[in-house]
């Protein structure tokens, strides 16, 4: 039985049971990663961001098309990242965007730009043509962003505005 079907009690033993198995194979997945530096250390740095409220938003914006943010599938999801993105067959890409505002239209739309935009922010997407495995590209990607977070707050406040 799927684990959101049935009463609270089954419903909440599934969600358990479904977490419990994520995690562990999670485990199993770290001490198969410990023996490659890069890939740790990614996986180190998003479960540090993922965990972290004032990083945990950066973390959805750069990964939010590759690996699930939610608390319940978030160990399964991270496993299918690294198995597949950084081990397997497929591949990646990091793009970087900056919000700016579609006047004809009144949307907020997504502008590719440099990642040295005060304002840009990365996105990971899936590019079997064009993509790589290499954990040091999202690392970097990651460090750039924080720098760029860092600049941004420090505009706002200049400007006296709080950042959030």
């Amino acid at each position: 039985m799927h684990p959101i079907h049935g009463n609270i009690s089954e419903i909440y033993s599934g969600i358990i049971k479904q977490f419990t198995e994520d995690f562990f194979k999670f485990l199993t997945q770290l001490s198969k990663i410990e023996k490659d530096p890069k890939v740790y250390k990614f996986v180190e740095k998003y479960i540090q961001w993922y965990s972290d409220k004032d990083t945990e938003m950066m973390c959805y914006r750069m990964f939010r098309e590759v690996i699930y943010q939610g608390d319940f599938y978030f160990f399964s999801s991270l496993n299918s990242f690294i198995d597949n993105y950084l081990y397997d067959d497929s591949y990646f890409v990091v793009k970087w965007y900056r919000t700016e505002m579609d006047n004809d239209n009144s949307e907020i739309i997504y502008v590719e730009c440099d990642k040295e935009d005060m304002f840009a922010f990365p996105i990971v997407k899936a590019d079997d043509d064009n993509g790589t495995q290499n954990p040091q590209v999202l690392l970097d990607a990651m460090t750039q962003f924080e720098i760029n977070e860092n600049k941004l707050k420090e505009f706002h406040e200049e400007m006296g505005f709080e950042y959030k």
